[in-house]
């Protein structure tokens, strides 16, 4: 049903939204951008706890929502009580410095701004956090298409290469190669394709059960002697294949 003068509902919220903002002083706008940035900072600093809840929440057995907006209003929250006590703190000092007590910029702002710029906030704040929730999934998605590329390669008859992932490793009198010009002597360890693939098996099992991350295979050659390892940087995880 449309409100006098022909407005609808939406219309006069966005209009008494808009008369809220061109009434704003001065201190309010300083309290609204001092406010956001330090939530934003917050969020971003918050990042690997809002993950943890989200992982908690996402391997819960009822398969609830991740409760998504809920560590958004504790940090809106948190900081706020931040920001009073910082102000109270600040006039106490005045007080006992020069002898007299301003009535402090959150007192004196208008609650209705208040609650518009918090709501507003919140918004914007909780679409932050889904993009950040959405980053992280694709992410894991990508990691659990990688291992499943990866064990599959590893149950074919033929060997892949895991530098290259292309080309199959063969063995020649002790000596690991592949087409891609990985290399690596193991015949003093007397070392077979089927040992290599046990050990990138054992290998890429341990870290998924650590870490999504997406590891990488190397080549390094350290103390005159050449090794396959297996590393991630999200987890510092280290294993040598070889």
């Amino acid at each position: 049903m449309a409100t006098p003068r022909g407005k609808s509902p939406t219309f006069s919220r966005m209009e008494k939204h808009r008369n809220l903002y061109k009434n704003t002083s001065p201190q309010s706008c300083m309290w609204r951008d001092t406010y956001r940035r330090r939530c934003f900072e917050r969020l971003k600093n918050s990042r690997e706890n809002l993950l943890q809840k989200f992982r908690g929440n996402d391997a819960s057995a009822d398969g609830a929502s991740p409760g998504r907006g809920s560590v958004i209003c504790e940090l809106m929250e948190e900081e706020w009580k931040l920001m009073q006590w910082e102000e109270r703190q600040a006039r106490v000092e005045m007080k006992l410095t020069h002898g007299q007590m301003d009535d402090g910029l959150l007192e004196d702002l208008n609650n209705d701004v208040v609650l518009s710029i918090m709501e507003e906030l919140q918004r914007e704040l909780i679409a932050e956090e889904g993009a950040i929730i959405a980053e992280y999934e694709a992410s894991l998605h990508l990691a659990e298409a990688s291992l499943s590329a990866t064990v599959e390669q590893l149950n074919t008859d033929e060997l892949l290469c895991p530098i290259c992932k292309r080309n199959p490793l063969m063995l020649n009198k002790g000596v690991i190669f592949c087409a891609c010009g990985m290399r690596i002597n193991t015949e003093q360890d007397c070392i077979t394709l089927a040992n290599v693939r046990q050990q990138l098996e054992s290998g890429v099992e341990q870290h998924s059960a650590l870490c999504h991350g997406q590891p990488v295979f190397t080549v390094t050659d350290a103390l005159s002697a050449q090794n396959l390892v297996l590393s991630c940087q999200t987890c510092d995880f280290l294993y040598i294949v070889i």
